[in-house]
């Protein structure tokens, strides 16, 4: 299996079995558990991509270039983000259908601490509506991580890359 699959599949299992566990935890409706739980992600996202840019690495012969090792980070956090964003839809759609109604509720709060009137707080969550729904709750997680995935790609691409001295181009797909 080549290494971007296997870490992605890694990354989307360990990240959806973290989501699980905060939703049978009740963690999913506390706001103060919302900043841990990124962390977790994120490490797990670091493992991962580390993981496949190092086993990529390896059979290349201990070379990888900046170019490849960003590719290979990539193609994992997109294996790990679309597996997600489909879990993702089912989680807010037939799990956990009632978290969007408590994010809408968040924000209704925070508006009002911003001193908003009702009238604004309606028109915002009249526009907010058409996509506080499973569906675009998916597509915005997917974008979202996606770029996140993109910025923390390079960061590892950067510091794992080793060109070989040679000159040899690195042809292990």
């Amino acid at each position: 299996m080549k290494p971007h699959v296997k870490f992605g599949l890694i990354g989307a299992g360990a990240i959806i079995i973290w989501s699980l566990i905060g939703y049978i935890m009740g963690n999913d409706k506390i706001d103060t558990m919302k900043y841990p739980g990124y962390i977790v992600m994120l490490g797990i996202m670091i493992y991962t991509l580390r993981g496949a840019v190092i086993e990529r690495k390896n059979a290349g012969g201990g070379f990888i270039s900046f170019g490849k090792a960003y590719g290979v980070a990539m193609l994992t956090s997109l294996i790990t983000w679309v597996i997600y964003s489909v879990f993702s839809f089912f989680y807010f759609k037939f799990i956990n259908p009632e978290l969007i109604d408590v994010i809408k509720d968040i924000q209704i709060a925070e508006y009002e601490k911003q001193g908003m009137s009702e009238e604004q707080i309606e028109q915002i969550t009249a526009m907010s509506s058409s996509w506080m729904n499973a569906e675009m709750m998916a597509i915005w997680s997917f974008l979202g991580m996606m770029i996140g995935a993109a910025l923390l790609s390079l960061i590892i691409a950067a510091v794992l890359k080793k060109e070989n001295p040679n000159g040899m181009l690195d042809n292990v797909s």
